[in-house]
């Protein structure tokens, strides 16, 4: 890393810092955390501090896999489900549908969070460490 953008600045200047999409590593002593950008760990951040907020986007089991309920901030209850689209191209796609909607609606993961606010898990379905589904006698 060359410092390109950072060259720019003269020492006295008042800057606005935005680290977009860290994630927390782990809490780095107290009023520190220490965040990774991209995957790269960044030194211990003093946050504790008058004009540094730190905000939740999502929890820590962000992304939803499918089969997860998340609550909404409104309250809104999402399922999320895999859902193989049809045509030329068909793919697979994790799309996140309310629970109370007869519409067909639907949004992404990621689109649902940045219109619905910070979300959090309800329910997610343990996965079989035997990596056999069918558990239990079904007949």
């Amino acid at each position: 890393m060359t410092g390109g953008k950072a060259i720019s600045f003269q020492p006295g200047e008042l800057v606005r810092i935005e680290i977009d999409r860290a994630t927390v590593v782990r809490r780095g002593g107290p009023g520190h955390l220490v965040l990774a950008v991209d995957g790269v760990q960044l030194p211990a951040l003093l946050v504790d501090l008058a004009g540094v907020r730190v905000e939740r986007v999502a929890p820590a089991e962000w992304p939803p896999v499918p089969g997860d309920l998340w609550r909404a901030d409104d309250e809104g209850v999402w399922f999320a489900h895999l859902y193989r689209t049809s045509g030329t191209y068909p793919r697979t796609e994790l799309r996140m549908i309310p629970m109370h909607d007869d519409g067909g609606r639907y949004s992404f993961p990621d689109k649902l969070l940045a219109v619905q606010g910070p979300m959090r898990l309800v329910h997610r379905e343990q996965a079989d460490p035997t990596g056999d589904e069918a558990t239990g006698d079904r007949s």
